[in-house]
């Protein structure tokens, strides 16, 4: 027998046995895959002697809605519009469906400090009856909520929640960095409200007007 025919017969048993031993592999992977498969199923599946759920318990009403007469604001929302709103149990709704958050016993009222410097924070309730008289001067004309249509924000809500401890004169001292100086209305709101507070605050439009291509401010 040649050399070469010899290297072809052991070429050729050399495949049969690589062949045989993937096969083996093969179905014994696939059987253990078939077994933990079947054993998930199980893990998931309710015990035959499983007591039956448990009735789902009822949700709690939501809180009635107190609406306060404000006569420094318009309007009154329709009912539909005005049962969407609940006082959630730390504030009360005024007569145009704003929210207010009341301040807690020790804290300042950053609605009030807010409505003296001008910051454009809590200028939405203010601006509100002159933009239902006219909705074209609204910023936001045609919006379902009238609330959301005058320029400015009703920020002293989350302001009020969140900040609030932090207005209280036995507040420990602190820092507070605002980002965004713009006209300084809303640093000096920041300055009353948080008594014991450091406050600083920066501004990127105080470069100079121009276009952005020279580096510039485009207001």
């Amino acid at each position: 027998m040649s050399s070469q025919r010899l290297t072809q017969i052991l070429l050729l048993l050399n495949v049969t046995v690589v062949s045989i031993s993937l096969w083996s592999f093969i179905n014994v992977a696939d059987g253990g895959l078939s077994q933990f498969k079947s054993q998930e199923a199980a893990s998931f599946a309710p015990p035959e002697d499983a007591s039956p759920p448990v009735a789902a318990v009822e949700p709690i009403p939501s809180a009635k809605v107190l609406v306060v007469p404000d006569s420094q604001h318009g309007a009154v929302l329709d009912n539909a519009s005005q049962s969407a709103i609940t006082s959630g149990g730390i504030g009360t709704t005024n007569s145009n469906g704003f929210y207010f958050v009341h301040p807690k016993q020790g804290e300042r009222n950053f609605y009030e400090i807010a409505k003296k410097t001008g910051t454009d924070k809590v200028t939405a309730p203010v601006r509100l009856p002159d933009c239902l008289k006219n909705d074209a001067s609204c910023t936001r004309p045609g919006c379902v909520r009238p609330e959301c249509r005058p320029w400015g924000h009703h920020y002293d809500t989350i302001y009020q929640q969140r900040m609030g401890p932090y207005s209280r004169d036995d507040t420990d001292p602190f820092q507070f960095l605002e980002i965004g100086f713009y006209n300084g209305a809303g640093y000096d709101t920041y300055r009353e409200f948080l008594h014991n507070g450091e406050c600083h605050s920066i501004e990127i439009a105080c470069i100079e007007k121009g276009p952005r291509s020279e580096g510039k401010w485009p207001w």
